[in-house]
């Protein structure tokens, strides 16, 4: 869907919730590509590519900062095109799994901090093994504890009750 101010931009993304923003950096309306692309970012995390005709200094450096994923300069080519938004979309991805990632690890920490103020070891496990399941997507979760010269079952996933009696020598 092709719009022409910077405040049907916004609120046609907010509508359709599109893959990719193709967007030019003069609109018509207050709002303005740059304005309009630097909300579709902030408000939907949409990442946004510019199509444009005007490379000057002052318009690329006000463009940075919107951290667009791409800037074409028209007249492009198809295949620059095509490139252009293959990278953006594959640098979204990375992102958004850096930002997964990132997210597990402070989760990660919290459930650390938490268990110092359990009161018994089976808590610690109980904590241990939801957090395995829930943040890390573990379906199968064992947690030993080593004595002497066996490793002792201690927890396990629910799914898993029927082993927990289970011993290891090594």
């Amino acid at each position: 869907d092709a719009v022409s101010s910077g405040e049907d931009a916004v609120k046609r993304a907010g509508e359709i919730k599109p893959d990719l923003v193709l967007m030019d950096i003069r609109l018509e309306g207050k709002l303005g590509g740059i304005n309009a692309a630097q909300q579709i970012k902030k408000e939907f995390n949409i990442p946004v590519v510019y199509l444009t005709a005007y490379a000057d200094e002052n318009t690329l450096k006000n463009a940075k900062y919107t951290e667009p994923f791409g800037y074409l300069i028209k007249p492009f080519e198809d295949r620059e095109l095509h490139a252009t938004i293959e990278m953006a979309f594959y640098r979204y991805s990375m992102e958004k799994r850096l930002r997964d990632a990132k997210r597990k690890i402070e989760l990660l920490h919290e459930t650390a901090r938490n268990l110092v103020s359990f009161d018994s070891e089976e808590e610690v496990y109980r904590e241990t093994i939801l957090a395995s399941e829930e943040i890390l997507n573990f379906s199968k979760c064992y947690i030993f504890k080593q004595s002497e010269d066996k490793l002792s079952l201690k927890s396990v996933s629910s799914q898993l009750k029927s082993e927990k009696n289970m011993a290891v020598d090594y």
